[in-house]
C-alpha cells in the first residue's frame, strides 16, 4: 500500500511547525495463520535459519538469542488427526515472510526519509524517551516492527515495543456477525466440499469470508469470484456501509482514540513523546474517521496522524496512503484541522463510558 515517502509529501505551507507525530500500520506480508490453512497444503513453505525469536533478556548478562523451527514427529500418532497443514514447513504459523520483512524495512526507510531526513522532526535513535513502539499480541506485528525500525534507525540493536493484556487491547478489537454467513450458506457448503473443510470446523474457516483462497482449479470462477466480492463487503459493510458501522467503528477502536486525543493534547502542552503504533486495525480507525472511500486495507497501510502548530493553535492532519484524508465527515479532508473541531467530532460519536455500551447499554450508547 502506498505510504508517506519524501517523493510525495507536501510540506505545509510557511507558518506551521510539526509537535507530535502517531502512526498506525497494518503488518507487511505473512504466511497464513495455522487455523486457515487447509488439511493437507501443496505450497512449500521454508523458514530454514528464519526467526521467530523466542528468548528472554537477562539484566547482569547477555542472553543467547533463540528462535523457533517447526517440527514434524512421524512418531506422534496426534499429527495425523489435525492435518499436516504445509506439511514438513520449517515455518511458524502466523509468520512475516521474507518479502514482508524487506517491505517492512522499506517502509521504515521511507517514514525516516520524509521524517528524520525531510522534515528533521524525528529524534536520534538513542533518545528513546522521544519515541515509543507499540504492538499487539499478534507475533507479526513485533515481526513488522523488527523490519520497520532496521529501516528507520539501522544502527540501534534493540527496542521496547509497548503491549497491552490481549484481554483488552485497544490495538487489537474482536468482531462478531453472522447473518451474512447464514444467507451465504450455499456458497460455503460449494466450497467446502471441494476444499474438504467439515461444515463444523472451528478454526475459522466459518468465521468469515476474508481468508478464503479459491481459485478455478478447485472451483468454478463464478464461485471464486463471489468469494472475493464477500470478502470486499465485508470490510465495507462492516467499517461504512451499514446503518451503525461508524457506532461500530467507535466501539471497536475508541479507547485508541481516547489515547490519541490523549497523546495529542500532552504534545500540544510540549509533554509527551512520540509514538508509532503499529497493528492491523486500520480498517475501524478509517470507520471512525468515515473514510470517503472505504477500502480493504492491504499488507502495510498506515494511517498517520501529525499535530502541528501555528502560533498557539494546534492543528492536526491526517494521512492515508501519503496523503490528506477524505472523510464524509462535516470536517472534509483532514488537512490542517482545529484540533478542538477534532476533538468535538470524536466526543459526538465515542460514548463517553465505552464499558457501558460496549454492555449494551442504551443510554451510554445515546440509544435511550
Amino acid at each position: 500500500m502506498p505510504h508517506v515517502r519524501a517523493k510525495e509529501y507536501q510540506i505545509p505551507k510557511e507558518g506551521y511547525d510539526l509537535v507530535y507525530v502517531e502512526v498506525i500500520q497494518r503488518h507487511h506480508k505473512r504466511t497464513p495463520y495455522a487455523s486457515n490453512t487447509f488439511f493437507k497444503e501443496d505450497t512449500d513453505w521454508d523458514c530454514s535459519n528464519a526467526g521467530p525469536y523466542h528468548h528472554a533478556k537477562a539484566v547482569d548478562f547477555a542472553t543467547t538469542p533463540v528462535y523457533w523451527q517447526a517440527q514434524h514427529s512421524a512418531l506422534n500418532p496426534f499429527a495425523s488427526q489435525v492435518g499436516p497443514g504445509f506439511g514438513d514447513s520449517t515455518c511458524q504459523f502466523p509468520g512475516i515472510t521474507s518479502a514482508g520483512l524487506d517491505d517492512s524495512k522499506q517502509h521504515g526507510v521511507d517514514f525516516g526519509s520524509v521524517y528524520r531526513d525531510k522534515l528533521g522532526f524525528l529524534p536520534c535513535a538513542n533518545e528513546t524517551e522521544q519515541y515509543a513502539f507499540r504492538v499487539t499480541n499478534n507475533v507479526i506485528t513485533t515481526q513488522t516492527l523488527g523490519a520497520f525500525a532496521a529501516g528507520l534507525y539501522p544502527d540501534a540493536k534493540e527496542y521496547v515495543a509497548w503491549v497491552q493484556s490481549e484481554t483488552y487491547d485497544s490495538l487489537e478489537p474482536k468482531f462478531s456477525w453472522t447473518e451474512h454467513l447464514e444467507k451465504s450458506a450455499a456458497l460455503r457448503e460449494r466450497f467446502n466440499r471441494v476444499s474438504g473443510i467439515e461444515p463444523n470446523d472451528s478454526a475459522g474457516w466459518s468465521s468469515s469470508w476474508d481468508h478464503v483462497n479459491a481459485t478455478d482449479v478447485c472451483v468454478s470462477q463464478e464461485d471464486a469470484d463471489a468469494i472475493y466480492r464477500l470478502g470486499n463487503w465485508e470490510y465495507a459493510y462492516r467499517w461504512r456501509g451499514a446503518e451503525n458501522s461508524t457506532l461500530y467503528s467507535a466501539l471497536k477502536m475508541g479507547v485508541w482514540f481516547r489515547e490519541l486525543q490523549a497523546n495529542l493534547h500532552a504534545a500540544a502542552e510540549a509533554t509527551s513523546p512520540v509514538n508509532f503504533a503499529h497493528d492491523g486495525s486500520v480498517s475501524p480507525v478509517l470507520g471512525v474517521l468515515q473514510s470517503a472511500y472505504p477500502i480493504w486495507p492491504g499488507m502495510g497501510s498506515e494511517v498517520v496522524f501529525e499535530l502541528w502548530r501555528k502560533g498557539s493553535k494546534p492543528y492536526v492532519r491526517v494521512l492515508f496512503s501519503g496523503q490528506p484524508l477524505e472523510t464524509a465527515t462535516p470536517l472534509g479532508t483532514l488537512d490542517m484541522v482545529p484540533l478542538d473541531k477534532l476533538d468535538s467530532y470524536f466526543d459526538s460519536i465515542i460514548p463517553r463510558d465505552m464499558v457501558a455500551a460496549c454492555r449494551g447499554d442504551a443510554a451510554a450508547l445515546g440509544l435511550a
